[in-house]
Parts: structure tokens; sequence; C-alpha cells
């Protein structure tokens, strides 16, 4: 996002973010050690591939405070998955590379290992999309997915995000090029 193009107030969301099951929050310093065990696992590396390894307590206390400054400058929303029942946080999911000129944005998402499997991603990208065309008012919401991420790839179409290309060998990761898969979804008309 340019500098300076931050989203009106009145296109922001209010939080907390309820669906049927989840609550989508701030993180906040309590969630730093689950951010952290969560990064480190080693299936996690599959899907973010940018993560400094090892991942330490000192990244997850940043990555707090970033996510929560983008939020007050309205520039990126990047949100807690937490249970609606006990508040245990089970994820993370983001709108990033917001742009007020081309109304899009990327949307993003990881699960704790533990709580993978259970409709917790594909919930949490269907409320962020609405909150990205029904509140911010975009046209277009983007994702990418390595193409070997089948599930990952499955969540982002049940949230109604369609396969428009793949790009062959895009990432370098560790001695074997990987391809990428992206997926988009327009407003409703």
């Amino acid at each position: 996002m340019k500098s300076g193009s931050a989203f009106p107030a009145d296109r922001w969301p209010n939080l907390p973010i309820r669906t049927r099951r989840l609550v989508l929050r701030l993180p906040e310093t309590r969630d730093v050690e689950t951010i952290q065990r969560a990064a480190a696992h080693p299936s996690t590396r599959w899907g973010i591939h940018f993560l400094p390894r090892p991942y330490l307590r000192s990244h997850a206390v940043a990555f707090v405070r970033q996510k929560r400054n983008q939020f007050r400058k309205r520039e990126s929303l990047g949100l807690a998955i937490t249970l609606g029942s006990d508040g245990s946080l089970v994820g993370m999911t983001e709108l990033s590379r917001l742009t007020l000129t081309d109304r899009h944005a990327e949307l993003g998402y990881w699960i704790v290992p533990a709580h993978r499997g259970k409709g917790y991603a594909t919930e949490a990208a269907r409320a962020m999309c609405d909150v990205g065309f029904n509140t911010l008012r975009l046209h277009r919401i983007e994702a990418r997915a390595f193409a070997r991420n089948s599930a990952s790839i499955h969540v982002l179409e049940k949230a109604g995000l369609r396969q428009e290309g793949r790009s062959r060998e895009r990432v370098l990761f560790g001695h074997r090029w990987l391809d990428v898969v992206w997926l988009a979804r327009l407003a409703p008309a």
C-alpha cells in the first residue's frame, strides 16, 4: 500500500469480528507463545516459507506489535483467529497489500497444527472476504498457495476464490523450485 493511503475510518472494521464458532481480534501479548510454537512447527514452513528459522519469541513479539500497528494505521488487517467458546488462539488471518485506488487486497491465513482440519481456516477466510467486500468495499481479493498445498487451495475455493493461474517454479524453497497457484474472488455484482 502506498504511504499515506490508509483506508478511511468509516471503511475500517470494528473489532472483534464474530462468526458462528470464531472471534477474530487483534493479536495480543498472551498470543506470543502460541504464535511462536505454530510458526516453529515443521509443517508451517510449507505454508509460510519466508519465516525466519529458528522462529524465536522475539520474532513473535515483533509480529504481534507489527499487526497491531498496521491495524491502527489502517494499512493491513491482521487478526488472531480465536475460538468463541474459550478464546484459544487457533491461527491468524490477514487482508494485506490493501490498495484504495484499485480496491484489492491479498488474503492469507495459517492455523495452529493441532487445530487444522476443523474448518476454522474456511470460516475465517469467509469472514475476511465478507469484511473485505462489505466494509472495506474492495473489488477483488487475491490469494496464493503452493501448488502442492491442496488443503490450502481447497480452503480458498470454499471461501469463494477461483484459480486464475499458476506460476511455475516461482519460489526457491531449500533446493527445490515450487509452483504457486493464484486465486481470486470479485465483489458480488
